[in-house]
């Protein structure tokens, strides 16, 4: 994602060293042909929730500004499948790691994560709920106290609401969880990570090498009626997405 927001970034004042990149990026596609990103429900929908993870990298433009990425994914205790991911520089300069994790917190859940939400809870169940996962302890303590003397500058440079954004964290069905930095699926989403961690990072988003196409339906015999369907498309024969939903159905 960071070698493709860099790219575009560029169209307009193109140079020698964004072929290079070009070239690099096009390698990876090429090498990586056979792998394919994973999805799987294979919990009831009682038992799912929406995670958001997100982190920002802070001051890595040229002009520093930081970059913020997350990823919405549908989980469950044997279900992960991703639903919606984002790159994008932040509008100002932060002053700070926190400044910038916490703006590229309340962007993706204003933006993105809360309609997402009463979507699912619309159709769904009512009781569906979302789980913010973030990587900086500052940002979660903000949220828990309600406010922050050092943030109310937001609200001018970055046009984000501390208060607005912690009282989202107040109800029922919107809550922040600390998570470990290794741990933290937005991490690819903002910085280019060295080579020695992506067989990690692959494993963290499920994506696995396949080998064909390949589509079954498996059921079982009652009270549980299970059914699978694995789909893989190609995009320029250069990647692949793979898509495996397990649906599992209780018969009254």
């Amino acid at each position: 994602m960071v070698a493709i927001n860099t790219l575009a970034r560029n169209i307009t004042r193109w140079s020698t060293n964004d072929d290079k990149r070009a070239a690099r990026l096009v390698g990876y596609i090429a090498a990586t042909v056979d792998c394919a990103h994973v999805m799987r429900i294979n919990d009831p929908p009682a038992k799912l929730w929406l995670s958001l993870y997100v982190d920002s990298d802070f001051g890595s433009s040229p002009d520093m500004k930081s970059t913020s990425g997350f990823i919405i994914a549908l989980e469950g205790a044997g279900s992960f499948a991703i639903i919606l991911w984002g790159s994008k520089t932040q509008r100002s300069v932060s002053r700070s790691t926190t400044e910038a994790e916490f703006v590229a917190l309340s962007t993706a859940l204003f933006g993105e994560a809360i309609s997402l939400l009463a979507v699912y809870q619309l159709v769904i169940d009512p009781a569906f709920i979302l789980k913010c996962f973030e990587d900086n302890q500052a940002v979660v303590a903000i949220i828990a106290k309600g406010y922050s003397p050092k943030l109310k500058h937001l609200a001018k440079f970055h046009r984000v609401n501390v208060a607005s954004t912690c009282e989202a964290f107040s109800g029922e069905d919107i809550f922040i969880q600390y998570i470990q930095t290794s741990h933290q699926k937005a991490d690819v989403m903002n910085k280019a990570l060295p080579v020695s961690t992506w067989s990690g990072v692959l494993d963290l988003l499920c994506i696995k090498p396949i080998t064909a196409t390949q589509v079954w339906f498996c059921c079982r015999s009652p009270p549980v009626t299970a059914f699978k369907l694995l789909l893989i498309n190609s995009w320029a024969q250069k990647s692949f997405v793979l898509l495996e939903i397990s649906i599992t159905n209780y018969c009254n």
